[in-house]
């Protein structure tokens, strides 16, 4: 997304595709998209980039509360504060890992206790 963005020169949207869950607003799966009609929603008129499909099994991905989408602009940077996503598995015990798109476009991935 953040290459399209850069790429085209026009904001590239990374949306959830099912955020009723609270803990698990990205796991459903996610759609990369330029949003032609600007209305922050993936419709008909949008031009799919790439649809990332639900994740499987007892993983979810957790973001921040309230988040569901957010643009990658043509500088390469996001339109909203640092995004932190929680990767984790269901099991008991196991640790996930915490990625953050941070506000100037960087990806930074840590360890992160799933509970």
């Amino acid at each position: 997304a953040r290459i399209e963005a850069i790429k085209r020169t026009v904001p590239i949207r990374i949306s959830a595709l099912d955020s009723s869950s609270a803990t698990n607003e990205w796991g459903p799966g996610l759609v990369i998209y330029l949003d032609v009609d600007g209305n922050s929603a993936f419709n008909a008129g949008d031009e799919e980039i790439r649809t990332l499909p639900a994740v499987h099994g007892k993983h979810t991905i957790d973001g921040p509360d309230g988040v569901t989408g957010f643009n990658f602009q043509p500088s390469g940077t996001i339109n909203t504060a640092d995004v932190q996503f929680q990767f984790c598995d269901s099991r008991t015990g196991e640790d996930g890992r915490a990625v953050t798109i941070t506000r100037r476009g960087q990806v930074k991935a840590t360890d992160f206790s799933c509970s």
